[in-house]
């Protein structure tokens, strides 16, 4: 129960840490190159 909630937890945050890494990542690539 605890381990499930608390992976679904990071997983929500994760999803959007990533997401916006991946945002950044891709922009300064299509600036740099």
């Amino acid at each position: 129960m605890f381990s499930k909630s608390l992976f679904a937890h990071f997983s929500s945050m994760g999803h959007k840490y990533f997401r916006t890494l991946f945002l950044w990542h891709g922009f300064y690539n299509n600036y740099y190159y």
